[in-house]
């Protein structure tokens, strides 16, 4: 994009600007096709610029995704402000060589994420109780304020993020694993066993599962959303561009996984797993104290940790790869062997709750 390209876009706000200058700060064409661009106006404020190309994100979700963040900062949480284009709404299509894009603008909030600070890997207990006292408090107002979006956020379950999807993500990364290995020199038996247990695990999880409490979630608390203070503390959320409707005891259970066990790997010592499961259990004890989990949520927890963290795509995709390039059978066994274990680790949510 040019000067006069993001000049343009600018002009059709509702409150028209105009640009000073520009920076590219993300280009992507991998799994969509992106560019975002953090412009500074003559009157020295600063947006965002998001152009988006892919299959399923339209007006209508930029639409609720300023909606709910409308609403977050209200509940004065550090959200950025999506910006109204002249005929009302908070997106455009515009076309560019030949290729239609999805633009949006949200305010500039300039703090660093955790990538920035290079904590991704080692968040401390503060930190992550701060982020699920957050989560909780973002589930609450959206139960309370009966936030719903008719669009998937990508972490559903029995259900699919997009029409092309044809499995949940968690289902299909597990479906993955069995049908990848099933024909290599693995142990079968062992793998079958799994296979049977994650699909009980499901078939439990699902009874009364489409009964729990709902609605609108951020949807990617990933570590380059997550903004800090000058004290490494808890700033604000950015980035909605995956946000939908989702089970909210699910969307904890995912987001306190993937937060908790960020330095994870499948042959930590034992003091480093009891480290991060204790960094789980606060997240869980944070978030619970702005969201009050029910009986229904809680006898779920222990089925959605038996199939979330094992089955994470960062788990599951290095295993596959591992297994047809390097061919390592003997670790691939001790890796399923592994994940067999934490499908059946208990999980007694009651102690972590008191």
């Amino acid at each position: 994009m040019n000067y006069h390209q993001l000049n343009n876009i600018l002009s059709k706000l509702e409150k028209p600007q105009k640009l000073k200058e520009f920076t590219l700060i993300n280009r992507c064409r991998e799994d969509e096709d992106r560019f975002i661009y953090i412009v500074k106006l003559e009157n020295n404020e600063s947006f965002v610029i998001k152009f988006y190309k892919n299959n399923y994100n339209t007006i209508e979700k930029v639409n609720g995704w300023a909606k709910l963040a409308r609403i977050y900062k209200k509940h004065e949480l550090k959200i950025p402000e999506f910006k109204m284009f002249e005929d009302g709404n908070y997106a455009i299509l515009n076309e560019y060589d030949g290729a239609s894009y999805l633009i949006w603008v949200e305010e500039y909030i300039c703090k660093k994420t955790l990538d920035d600070l290079n904590l991704d890997k080692n968040m401390g207990k503060q930190l992550l109780n701060q982020i699920g006292y957050c989560l909780g408090k973002m589930h609450s107002i959206a139960r309370s304020e009966n936030l719903k979006f008719t669009w998937n956020s990508p972490w559903v379950l029995f259900d699919t993020f997009s029409e092309d999807d044809k499995f949940d993500e968690n289902y299909l990364n597990a479906y993955s694993l069995y049908t990848e290995l099933k024909a290599l020199p693995v142990d079968l038996h062992l793998l079958e066993n799994i296979w049977k247990c994650y699909n009980k695990i499901r078939d439990k999880l699902k009874i009364g599962y489409d009964k729990l409490p709902n609605g609108a979630v951020q949807g990617d608390l990933s570590t380059n959303n997550i903004l800090l203070d000058d004290n490494h503390n808890l700033y604000g959320i950015i980035d909605f561009n995956i946000a939908g409707n989702e089970v909210f005891v699910n969307h904890m259970m995912e987001e306190s996984v993937f937060l908790s066990y960020a330095s994870d790997d499948f042959w930590n010592t034992e003091e480093e797993i009891l480290e991060m499961k204790s960094k789980l259990y606060n997240f869980i004890n944070s978030y619970s104290e702005n969201y009050a989990l029910s009986n229904e949520e809680i006898n779920k927890i222990e089925y959605l940790y038996q199939i979330i963290r094992p089955f994470r795509m960062e788990k599951v995709y290095p295993t596959i790869r591992l297994a047809h390039e390097e061919k390592d059978f003997k670790e691939i066994n001790k890796r399923l062997q592994w994940i067999y274990s934490e499908m059946n680790a208990p999980f007694n949510v009651l102690d972590i709750l008191g």
